[in-house]
C-alpha cells in the first residue's frame, strides 16, 4: 500500500487534490490499483486532522515506534557498576576510603591515589590483572572517578600502600569492631611463600622453604593474621628464608605495639612451636594454643599414654565427634589429645593400602622407588628389602588413626580450647583465595615498596570479599562469596543519550546481586536515571 495524492478538476478550471490510501495488485499480468481509502482533501488534513489520525494510527505499529524513538537516542556499551558499588560501600563503611582520602591530602598528592588503590583491589575481586593490563580493564567499570586514572597513578599508589599499610589494618580493625562488635581475644597465625618471577633485587627475594612448590624461584614468606570471625586484621612480609616461628615472634611482637591488648590467645599449628618460641610467648605473657608434632614422643607421650575414657563432645542431634583427653605438659602448660573416631577410620585404611602397595613394589623388586619416598616404612638388609612393621606401627599411634594433640597455657575448658584449634582451617582458606582467586602469585615487582603495596591490595581485597561472606552469612544467604561476586559483575551500567540529555540505565538485578546490595548498606540503582553532572 501507498498514499497519493489525487487531483480534481472544478467546473471552472481550478483543481482540488485528495489524499488516497491505494492498494496495487497484479490482475492478469497487469498492475492494477484499488483505491482503499480517500483521507480527505489536502488542504483540510494539513491543518492538523493528518497529524491526529497519524498518531492514532501508530499505536498499531510498535516496530515503526521504537525506530522513531531510536533517532532521538544514543546508546553507549554496557559497563560492570554492581561489584563497584558494593565495594566502594564496603570500603567506606570500614572507614579504609576516609582515611585514605586524609593520607592522600596529608601526604600532598595532587593525583586521586586513593581511587587508584580502590581501582586495584576492585580489579583483585573482579578480574586480576597486571598494573598494565589494568590500564585495558578501567574502562569495561562505570565508575566516573577512574576516567583519568594512568598506569603511573596506580605504581605510586603502590608506593602509598606500603607506607600506610600499617595504619590502615588499624583503621580496619576499628572498622569490623563498629560492623559485627567483634573483640580481639582469639587469633590465628600462619604463613605461606609467594614467588617471583625474575630476580628481584630486594632483600626480600630470597630463596626458602617453598609452600608452593617452587623451589626454583626465590620468593617471601607472608604471615597472614585473622580473627576467631575469618577476618583479616593484619599481614606481615618476611625473606623468603624466614621460617615460621620467627615471622611469628615479629607478627606478635609488632601486634602488641600497633593494638591496645589486654588478652589474647594465639593458635598456632605446629610448624610454629619451637622451644625458644614457646619460651617467647610465656615470657611476653601470651596465652596460647599450639599444634605439637607428635613425633615428639617425650613430650606427646604423658597424654597418648594416659589411661582412662575420653570426654566425648557431641553434636546438636547427640552424635559424637570428637574424644578429649588432658595431661600436664612441659612447664606447667597443657596437653590435650583429641580423638576423632570417623578420622581414624579414614587413617587406618589409608595405612593399610600404603602397606599392600609396599608389599606389592618388593614382591615386583621396585625398590628403588621406595626408598625415594617411603624409605622409613621399609628396613634393607643388604640386597633384601622388607616392610618396617614398627614404623606402621608407631604410624597408628603417633601420627595416624585421627589423633592430634593440644599444647596450651589457657584455662579455657577443653572443649573450647580443641574448638579455637580447629577453626585454624579459616587461615588456609585465605591463603587459598589470595593465591587462586585474588593472584597474589607470581610478582612481576621488583621493589620493596611495590612489593609491600602489591601484597597489601590483595590482603584488602581480600578484607572485602570476607567482610561481603559475613554479612551475607549474618542475612541468613548461604550462596557461595564468589557466586554473588559473579551476579554483581552481570549488574551493569548502560550511558544513554536522549535528546543530548545524558542517562544512565541499569540492567536487571541478577541471582543474589539484589542480597548484596541490602547487606552492604545502599539501595539499588534505579532503572534510569539523569546521569550526575
Amino acid at each position: 500500500m501507498y498514499a497519493r495524492i489525487k487531483t480534481a478538476r472544478n467546473k471552472d478550471g481550478s483543481t482540488r487534490q485528495y489524499l488516497q490510501i491505494v492498494e496495487s495488485r497484479w490482475i492478469d499480468g497487469q498492475a492494477r490499483q484499488r483505491v482503499v481509502a480517500t483521507l480527505g482533501r489536502v488542504d483540510e488534513l494539513a491543518a492538523g486532522s493528518l497529524d491526529r489520525l497519524i498518531q492514532h494510527l501508530a499505536q498499531f505499529t510498535p516496530r515503526l515506534q521504537v525506530i522513531d524513538a531510536l533517532t532521538a537516542i544514543a546508546a553507549d556499551a554496557g559497563r560492570a557498576w554492581g561489584l563497584v558499588l558494593v565495594a566502594r560501600a564496603l570500603w567506606e563503611r570500614l572507614g579504609v576510603g576516609p582515611r585514605l582520602r586524609q593520607l592522600v591530602q596529608q601526604a600532598g598528592h595532587t593525583v586521586p591515589l586513593d581511587e587508584a588503590i580502590f581501582a586495584m583491589v576492585v580489579n583483585r575481586l573482579a578480574d586480576p590483572q597486571s598494573k598494565r593490563g589494568m590500564l585495558a580493564w578501567l574502562p569495561t567499570v562505570w565508575e566516573p572517578r577512574w576516567a583519568d586514572l594512568e598506569l603511573h597513578h596506580l605504581y605510586r599508589g603502590l608506593d602509598l600502600l606500603a607506607e600506610v599499610g600499617p595504619e590502615l589494618e588499624r583503621i580496619l580493625f576499628d572498622g569490623y569492631r563498629d560492623l559485627f562488635h567483634l573483640e580481639l581475644d582469639l587469633v590465628f597465625f600462619d604463613t605461606t611463600s609467594s614467588y617471583f618471577v625474575g630476580h628481584p633485587q630486594t632483600a626480600l627475594a630470597q630463596r626458602g622453604y617453598s609452600k608452593d612448590h617452587r623451589p626454583d624461584r626465590q620468593q617471601l614468606l607472608l604471615g597472614l593474621l585473622m580473627t576467631r570471625d575469618g577476618l583479616p586484621v593484619g599481614h606481615w612480609v618476611f625473606p623468603g628464608a624466614t621460617v615460621d616461628h620467627q615471622a611469628m615472634a615479629t607478627a606478635l611482637a609488632d601486634l602488641k605495639q600497633r593494638w591496645p591488648i589486654t588478652r589474647l590467645i594465639v593458635v598456632g599449628d605446629r610448624g610454629m612451636l619451637a622451644p625458644h618460641l614457646v619460651e617467647w610467648l610465656e615470657a611476653a605473657h601470651w596465652e596460647y594454643i599450639l599444634g605439637q608434632p607428635l613425633r615428639r614422643r617425650r613430650v606427646v607421650d604423658p597424654v597418648l599414654s594416659r589411661r582412662g575414657r575420653y570426654q566425648w563432645l557431641r553434636r546438636p542431634d547427640g552424635s559424637r565427634t570428637l574424644g578429649v583427653k588432658e595431661a600436664p605438659g612441659p612447664g606447667g602448660t597443657r596437653l590435650i589429645l583429641a580423638y576423632n573416631p570417623e578420622r581414624a577410620a579414614e587413617d587406618a585404611a589409608l595405612r593399610n593400602a600404603l602397606r599392600e602397595q609396599l608389599a606389592a613394589a618388593i614382591a615386583q623388586g621396585s625398590v628403588r622407588s621406595l626408598l625415594k619416598g617411603y624409605r622409613r616404612y621399609v628396613i634393607t638388609e643388604g640386597t633384601t628389602v622388607r616392610i618396617n612393621e614398627r614404623a606402621f606401627r608407631a604410624d597408628a599411634r603417633y601420627r595416624y588413626d585421627g589423633k592430634f594433640v593440644l599444647r596450651t597455657n589457657t584455662s579455657l575448658p577443653r572443649a573450647e580450647v580443641v574448638a579455637a584449634y580447629k577453626q585454624a582451617w579459616q587461615i588456609e582458606r585465605a591463603f587459598r583465595t589470595l593465591k587462586t582467586h585474588l593472584d597474589l602469585r607470581p610478582m612481576f615487582h621488583w621493589t620493596e615498596a611495590r612489593i609491600q603495596g602489591h601484597i597489601t591490595v590483595c590482603v584488602l581485597a581480600l578484607v572485602l570479599e570476607y567482610t561481603l561472606q559475613r554479612l551475607l552469612r549474618d542475612a541468613g544467604c548461604a550462596v557461595s562469596t564468589r557466586t554473588v561476586l559473579a551476579d554483581l559483575e552481570q549488574v551493569q551500567a548502560v550511558p544513554l543519550t536522549v535528546n543530548n540529555q545524558a542517562y544512565l540505565c541499569r540492567t536487571p538485578l541478577v541471582g543474589t546481586a539484589a542480597t548484596a546490595f541490602r547487606v552492604a548498606g545502599i539501595a539499588v540503582p534505579p532503572t534510569i536515571a539523569l546521569q550526575p553532572n
